[in-house]
């Protein structure tokens, strides 16, 4: 925000219409967990809000929490469906997540 100030998860939710959110959860409290899954349920954003943790223990408690927010691959998940891929045995991998984001990397003023 250009007056100093953090926008909360709200402020998100209430600009962001229908645009797809991404939530990579860094804090491995319950709270944590429960407060921005309220959020979702309360905006309604179960099909637009994809989130989860690098933090394996922290993934699978949020993929308990609430089935219905699609989850994104830990880097462990990207790797194990890469080396699948590459054996040519990836349909005899059970995929565990919903999406496969690759990040993007910008550079300001490019």
């Amino acid at each position: 925000d250009e007056d100093g100030k953090f926008s909360t998860l709200r402020d998100l939710f209430e600009i962001a219409g229908s645009k797809m959110i991404s939530i990579d959860l860094k804090d491995d409290t319950d709270l944590c967990k429960q407060k921005v899954n309220e959020l979702i349920k309360e905006f309604k954003r179960e099909p637009l809000t994809i989130w989860g943790s690098m933090k394996p223990s922290q993934h699978h408690a949020i993929r308990a929490m609430n089935p219905d927010v699609p989850q994104f691959f830990t880097s462990t998940q990207v790797m194990a469906t890469y080396f699948w891929y590459l054996t040519g045995l990836v349909f005899l991998y059970p995929l565990p997540a919903d999406t496969f984001m690759v990040p993007m990397i910008t550079r300001k003023g490019k």
